[in-house]
């Protein structure tokens, strides 16, 4: 499955209380679920499988503003992994259900900043 969707938001550094993190992390799933439901803007998202894969291996690329380490780039993009689980593409994102090829890519575009990810069955 081949997925374009929109940059989470950059938590790096954050020090926000519980509840607005929880309120950013919801509008971010509820964006997700209006890009499924009607493709715009140059994102794709597919309709998830029959049932959730139990393992699968992702790959991805993020374009970005600026660069980051690795570690605030898996973090970027935890909420996306959550999202995946929720709506049934995947059963878990442990390191038992969801295996990263490598880590991904960045690359600068500051005109569209989004996530390409790929996900397969392992």
């Amino acid at each position: 499955m081949h997925f374009i969707v929109p940059m989470p938001p950059n938590r790096a550094n954050d020090r926000s209380h519980w509840w607005k993190v929880h309120r950013e992390k919801k509008e971010y799933w509820e964006k997700l679920d209006n890009v499924q439901l009607v493709a715009h803007e140059g994102y794709v998202i597919p309709r998830p499988p029959p049932r959730p894969w139990p393992k699968a291996k992702a790959s991805g690329i993020l374009y970005v503003w600026s660069f980051m380490d690795q570690f605030n780039a898996g973090n970027r993009i935890k909420w996306l992994e959550d999202w995946l689980v929720k709506r049934g593409y995947i059963a878990d994102d442990s390191l038992k259900a969801l295996v990263w090829d490598q880590v991904p890519q960045q690359i600068i575009d500051r005109k569209f900043e989004r996530v390409e990810l790929i996900l397969e069955v392992a």
